[in-house]
């Protein structure tokens, strides 16, 4: 799993950032911990993202 190639970041003072979908206009606001977990998908296993976060499947 990846994100769209049409999805971009857009950040901010204050430590965090917006999501923005050019294709269907969304945006997801997002913290800086919360933007590094998304930009991992498709890069790592689901498993090794949630071990590193301590996150529960």
């Amino acid at each position: 799993m990846q994100l769209k190639s049409k999805v971009h970041s857009i950040q901010y003072p204050g430590g965090y950032g917006i999501l923005c979908n050019r294709e269907y206009p969304t945006f997801l606001q997002v913290d800086n911990i919360d933007k590094n977990l998304i930009c991992k998908l498709g890069k790592k296993t689901i498993t090794a993202i949630a071990k590193k976060y301590n996150l529960t499947l």
